[in-house]
């Protein structure tokens, strides 16, 4: 209803609700239909993006969905719901289990989408090694069913986790991959990605300076090749003899010695630190 254009959010969410009463009181209705009907409510409340509705109806779903293909799409639903209200530890679990669900069943293409939504949990949660492994089965699966936003998807999880890990000549070779699969895609997505390439290019030609730099030691134990026994710490005397035994004269001070203080400016550049979402038919899942 919401994407023909025909009905306005208030109608579509009216309807949503009649049907859930209904649903729900409803206890001739044969458990097996229930399911799918609960998802279908969810995935209506996830457009209108009422997630936390969302949440409730898939929950609802589950228990009531008896083949597994059908609880793998409510348990990657979950995921996708939790992860947008930021939940990202129940977004975790629901799609490592959808994610083993779809496999168990052949579902290829789903256990992929599955695994990209358990990745960006795991970035969010600060796991970027697990995350780029659930990545790289997400970029093989997209792979493997001929799935191309799925496969740009991917590319880009994985040079943001590449980056994260501190391998940024990876991370801009994955951008690059993702920019390259995603010309069909809208004008924003393109963008997007242009700028994080430039970002990685920026920050490895940076670690490619930084690595060529040249070291710089310290000179306090160079010799002086006249004196050998004079290093570049050592202290001419004020008057007696030096280490070839010429005499040096006695350095004495004008009565009115005048000290150069420094300027305000001077003390304060001292003292600065130098550093300064679209669905298909039948049981639904959201993408």
């Amino acid at each position: 209803m919401l994407s023909s254009g025909q009905h306005g959010p208030s109608e579509v969410l009216q309807a949503l609700e009649e049907s859930r009463e209904l649903a729900d009181a409803d206890c001739s209705t044969d458990r097996a239909l229930l399911g799918p009907l609960y998802n279908d409510l969810g995935m209506g409340y996830f457009q209108l993006q009422l997630f936390p509705l969302a949440v409730e109806a898939f929950l609802q779903a589950l228990p009531l969905c008896r083949q597994p293909a059908e609880q793998a799409t409510v348990l990657q639903n979950l995921g996708m719901a939790y992860n947008v209200l930021g939940s990202y530890q129940e977004a975790q679990e629901f799609h490592q289990k959808a994610a083993n669900l779809h496999g168990s069943v052949g579902q290829r293409l789903e256990q992929g989408r599955s695994f990209g939504g358990l990745a960006f949990s795991l970035s969010q949660m600060g796991d970027h090694r697990a995350a780029w492994d659930s990545y790289l089965h997400a970029l093989q699966a997209a792979q493997d069913t001929g799935d191309m936003k799925g496969q740009w998807q991917a590319c880009e999880g994985l040079g943001a986790a590449a980056a994260r890990l501190g391998q940024h000549e990876k991370s801009l070779k994955y951008y690059k991959e993702a920019l390259a699969q995603c010309q069909h895609e809208p004008g924003s997505v393109r963008e997007r990605l242009v700028a994080k390439l430039a970002d990685a290019m920026r920050t490895f030609l940076a670690q490619e300076r930084l690595a060529r730099a040249p070291i710089l030691r310290p000179l306090t134990n160079v010799s002086d090749p006249l004196h050998p026994g004079l290093g570049a710490t050592a202290h001419l005397p004020s008057g007696g003899l030096s280490p070839n035994g010429a005499k040096h004269p006695i350095i004495t001070a004008p009565n009115k010695l005048q000290v150069s203080r420094p300027s305000m400016c001077t003390k304060q550049a001292l003292s600065r630190n130098p550093q300064e979402t679209c669905t298909h038919s039948g049981f639904c899942t959201i993408m």
